[in-house]
């Protein structure tokens, strides 16, 4: 199972010449998955709707895609024997939640090889039974408690068990429901349940102001099973906390799942309808905060677009508690950008700082990181992991993913740790796409001072060159942007310091709060960066001459990322903890004007890190701007994306 095994493996797979021998736990978790509702066109008569919709098999013309497909080694699942001997026969589900005005559309499709109805609770048999709230992220005493399935002459059977006593009874009469067993052929004991509900929102206790996109359920489910030989309460397959984090019936789940009603685009000039879209994902853990770095995660190439983003750090545990900080996962996904969602294409493990990624001219992507083996002996305590007490090398680490054949590959290279060196951390990546190299930028801690290592990966032969260039620099970077235009290009911030690094060496150019660097497809490096106490972002263009624009023009209080599309510099801003805003700016003769403004969500704040597909790690020319940010729904973390239209450059 990937949910309990996957670090294990990983160990193996990128450390294979390492024997340990250790007892590991999980460490905790915190992220709770959030899923998307998207928006059924209904019409004006909702309930005819409704009734005509669960009257039928669910179909993908009917409901779509499923929003998210579970079995019992996904993320916040759990396949429980309730009998403990007749075991349940479900292994998976697919659930669907879509609204409208009117309704929340709760869909479920499960194949069942021996369906089983009840004639006594409605949570007994084949079918569903879920909690559900609305405005929360995690379930109260006043969730509704709802179960459904048929008894053993095929009739629907609906119960509501919980829920405000002024809001109960309308679950119970206005829900507009249906359970289907279709058989795979007639009078065959295999087929697949189908569940189909649609719940007034208001009935849920939801304000009519409230029912748009935005609003959020907090939601457990229960897919309820039979066992093979007629225990009609065998067990069941459960999505999220239904009976609470850590209870023994839905062991391994973190939490409940969060249902956020998305929106189809904006209706009107007025109306705002959230553009943005939640990154799902199947990892054992969900998305961090910590250790990014801009503009390198998100990546738009011919082969389509894609994300990368940290799942866990500090993965796994001793046992005893006593070594932690063993590894970082990451996860891959591929953006659909028709139908606004994201799937999961790979993941894999470094040991210590982070990952950037970056594309190359065929569209592949390359996930790069790296750790020593002093890191993986200090991280496990002195154990027995089969090292070399007298050697010390490091391991760098990259996964390529080939977008042809849908396989990613990690290859590693070990190196020499520099004598003298004390502190080891991967920082960042760039890419030269033309001659096919990628630069990965380490700091090294060393008795004479600190160094900016370089190690390069070969794309065409898949492997680690021997040379290494290192640069001399005042400080760990605290913040670094390393590009490659016509040579190679390093920025940093450390200790409210700004330096531009290059084979002629380290220069200081600035004083604050480094904020963005691109380097433009002439070779001219502009540079945002917030001096202390001021307003506004300072501009400055390293080349072909220094100029220097105290005033950008842009709030100092945004997260700014800069972009170009046919030879102009643009700037996305998004101001921290406020709905997500995205204002426009366009530079022209080394200023930034204003020159719109666009509502990408409502209710959803940012709060860490904003960065855009661009030409500097891969992505080719858009029209529009894909970008991704970290963003908050209530105490829920997670990533977003979204496509911010071009109002200036049309087509």
């Amino acid at each position: 199972m990937r949910k309990y095994l996957a670090a294990l493996l990983a160990v193996s797979d990128l450390l294979s010449s390492f024997a340990m021998v250790i007892g590991f736990g999980l460490a905790d978790v915190e992220a709770l998955p959030i899923v998307n509702a998207d928006k059924f066109i209904s019409g004006s008569d909702a309930k005819a709707f409704a009734e005509e919709l669960v009257q039928h098999p669910i179909t993908e013309k009917r409901w779509g895609k499923p929003t998210i497909s579970v079995d019992g080694n996904s993320y916040n699942t759990a396949i429980y024997d309730y009998q403990g001997g007749d075991a349940p026969d479900v292994e998976s589900a697919d659930f669907y939640f879509r609204w409208d005005d009117t309704y929340l559309y709760i869909g479920m499709t499960s194949k069942d090889p021996y369906f089983l109805g009840s004639d006594e609770g409605t949570y007994k048999g084949d079918g569903i039974q879920f909690k559900i709230e609305p405005r929360v992220t995690s379930v109260t005493g006043d969730a509704f408690n709802v179960s459904i399935n048929q008894n053993k002459s095929g009739e629907t059977k609906f119960s509501v068990h919980a829920g405000p006593a002024e809001l109960k009874e309308r679950v119970l009469n206005e829900t507009i429901r249906n359970v289907i067993y279709k058989e795979k052929e007639s009078g065959s004991n295999a087929g697949t349940v189908h569940v189909m509900l649609a719940i007034p929102h208001e009935a849920l206790g939801l304000q009519k102001s409230e029912i748009k996109a935005g609003a959020y359920y907090a939601c457990s489910i229960l897919r309820n099973s039979g066992g093979s030989s007629g225990e009609e309460y065998a067990g069941w397959l459960s999505w999220g906390c239904g009976f609470g984090v850590g209870h023994a019936y839905n062991p391994g789940c973190v939490g409940d799942n969060v249902i956020v009603l998305k929106g189809e685009g904006r209706v009107s000039g007025t109306e705002p309808v959230s553009l943005l879209n939640n990154m799902t994902t199947n990892s054992q853990f969900g998305p961090v905060d910590g250790g990014l770095t801009n503009g390198h995660r998100i990546i738009s190439t011919r082969t389509g677009s894609y994300m990368v983003y940290l799942t866990k750090e500090k993965l796994v545990a001793s046992k005893s508690g006593a070594y932690t900080n063993c590894m970082n996962e990451f996860t891959l996904q591929k953006l659909n950008e028709e139908t606004g969602s994201s799937r999961e294409i790979g993941y894999g493990y470094v040991w210590k700082g982070d990952v950037d990624a970056v594309a190359d001219a065929e569209g592949n992507i390359y996930v790069t990181g790296g750790y020593t083996y002093e890191d993986a002996r200090g991280q496990f305590g002195g154990l027995n992991t089969g090292l070399s007490v007298d050697t010390n090398r490091i391991i760098l680490a990259c996964y390529v993913y080939d977008a042809n054949a849908g396989l990613l590959v990690n290859h590693i290279g070990y190196r020499e740790v520099p004598e003298g060196t004390t502190g080891f951390e991967y920082l960042t990546s760039t890419i030269d796409i033309e001659n096919g190299k990628i630069y990965a930028i380490f700091s090294l801690t060393a008795e004479d001072g600190i160094k900016l290592a370089c190690y390069t990966f070969d794309t065409e032969i898949k492997s680690w060159d021997k040379d290494i260039t290192s640069y001399a620099v005042s400080a760990v970077p605290d913040e670094i942007y390393a590009y490659y235009s016509d040579r190679l290009y390093i920025v940093y911030e450390a200790e409210n310091s700004i330096y531009n690094v290059t084979t002629d060496g380290e220069e200081k150019i600035a004083e604050g709060r480094l904020e963005d660097v691109y380097v433009k497809s002439d070779g001219a490096v502009h540079v945002l960066y917030a001096e202390e106490g001021a307003d506004t972002y300072t501009y400055l263009v390293l080349s072909p001459e220094n100029t220097l624009v105290e005033n950008s023009g842009i709030p100092s209080s945004c997260q700014v990322v800069m972009t170009e599309m046919y030879n102009v510099i643009f700037a996305l801003a998004v101001e921290n903890e406020k709905p997500v805003t995205a204002a426009v700016y366009i530079e022209f003769e080394n200023k930034f004007e204003f020159a719109y403004e666009i509502l990408l969500d409502e209710v959803v704040l940012p709060y860490g890190q904003l960065m855009a597909a661009r030409r500097d790690n891969g992505s080719l020319e858009r029209k529009d701007m894909l970008v991704m940010l970290s963003g908050k729904l209530g105490p829920v973390k997670a990533w977003y994306y979204a496509i911010v239209p071009n109002e200036i450059i049309k087509d």
